[in-house]
């Protein structure tokens, strides 16, 4: 955290006399600090009498800088994250901090060529419709962004971007391998139409490309489509997506998958019913040159597929696609106090063979999920957030978690309570 004041210190440095030169300029110190004590039996994984449950207390802190012009805007944002007592400099009197629990969340700049048309390069967040292909990740501590340069083109109702990213492990005289699970290369192109305040359509086209060896990326293609109603006056919520996806996993398979979602609901006064499923495609058996088992890229699973993330990878259901219908309740008591349930329904969405036979098939039933969360604001830049949840897990699921009778499985539980500050330490606005 020292390092982090010194480098924000040097950045306010930097920029101050550019506030003096600046005709019209905004400039801010802006801290995150997220604190989340997780009780842990059942999440990620099915607890036996073998397991004993977890517990600890994960931090997360930020502290940023942003610059913004008519011409240009800035931001800087750097990142600690641990738990509590991860400290890897211990002295019988006392801890004295860890190596390796700083990294820079964000660094981007943006430009503006035009009122209407920017350039945006650097570590930034890709935020498009539902998060199903690009998501930021915020429930994880680390959360996501990219390094990407995006073209963008933005006025009352249409919104454009072009963009990409290239990766490599460092900077190098010649070609080298890419030795990690992330992308090697990544194109960009979303256009967004709002046809009138509530209604909105949008359509994406992504396409990621990773390294098998040197000589050999294999590019997956996806595309898809989001049709938004939405209003803060409207009490009608309605969304529709859809993707699809081919192109190549490795040198002998090609992609051929899919993925839909649909959700509605209404808002009665303080409370909000809505229901919704999702549909991921599996893998066909049947076909050996051919993937079914749709790949959700860095798109969000803990918002859509439950707490628990027990489906966060084709590989969770032996790649046999997952189909979550889902019922959502909210009720909102006052500005202070928000619950939330939901009730999942999870289903295996293609045949997945139970043995080497080829006529014998799991189960599709996979079980529910229930999620249970309160929110309680206590300022306009401090919220606490308390969440239960538990899984009613099937012999279809308790096999693909490697859990059997004889380890005796017991009902997951999962607690936990964050608390998150985001305040504005500082502010310059002429």
């Amino acid at each position: 955290m020292k390092q982090t004041l010194l480098v924000l210190a040097a950045i306010l440095f930097i920029f101050s006399p550019l506030l003096k030169a600046q005709d019209s300029s905004f400039f801010s110190l802006d801290a995150q600090i997220r604190t989340r004590g997780e009780y842990r039996n059942g999440y990620k994984a099915l607890p036996t009498e073998l397991n004993k449950a977890a517990l600890f207390v994960a931090q997360r802190t930020r502290l940023g800088v942003k610059y913004n012009t008519k011409k240009i805007n800035i931001s800087v944002e750097a990142q600690d994250v641990r738990a509590w007592g991860n400290d890897s400099k211990v002295t019988a009197t006392g801890a004295y901090g860890t190596q390796a629990s700083m990294n820079v969340y964000a660094a981007w700049a943006e430009i503006f060529l035009t009122k209407e048309l920017s350039l945006k390069a650097g570590r930034q967040e890709l935020r498009y419709d539902d998060g199903r292909l690009l998501a930021w990740r915020n429930w994880g501590s680390f959360g996501q962004t990219y390094d990407a340069a995006l073209l963008k083109f933005k006025n009352e109702n249409l919104s454009v971007d072009f963009g990409g990213s290239i990766n490599n492990m460092s900077e190098s005289k010649f070609s080298a391998d890419y030795a990690s699970s992330n992308f090697k290369h990544m194109g960009l192109a979303h256009l967004k139409y709002h046809i009138n305040k509530p209604l909105s359509i949008s359509g994406i086209y992504l396409l990621t490309g990773r390294e098998q060896s040197m000589d050999t990326i294999h590019y997956l293609n996806t595309v898809g489509t989001n049709i938004l109603y939405k209003h803060k006056n409207s009490p009608l919520y309605l969304r529709l997506s859809a993707y699809y996806q081919n192109g190549k996993i490795n040198d002998s398979i090609k992609a051929n998958a899919f993925l839909v979602g649909i959700e509605g609901g209404y808002k009665f006064g303080n409370f909000y019913a809505g229901t919704g499923l999702d549909y991921i495609s599996g893998d066909n058996t049947n076909t050996t040159t051919t993937n079914e088992a749709f790949d959700l890229l860095y798109g969000a699973r803990h918002k859509y597929s439950g707490t628990l993330n027990y489906y966060t990878q084709a590989k969770h259901t032996k790649f046999g696609g997952l189909i979550n219908p889902y019922i959502d309740l909210k009720y909102k008591l006052n500005k202070t106090h928000k619950f939330r349930l939901k009730i999942h329904y999870f289903q295996l969405a293609q045949d997945v063979l139970s043995g080497t036979s080829g006529d014998a098939y799991y189960k599709k039933n996979l079980g529910e999920e229930l999620d249970f969360t309160y929110q309680y604001k206590l300022t306009k830049f401090a919220k606490l957030q308390v969440g239960y949840s538990t899984y009613f897990a099937t012999e279809t699921l308790n096999t693909f978690k490697g859990v059997t009778d004889t380890d005796k499985p017991e009902q997951p539980n999962y607690v936990y309570i964050m608390l998150t500050l985001k305040p504005q330490l500082f502010s310059i606005n002429k």
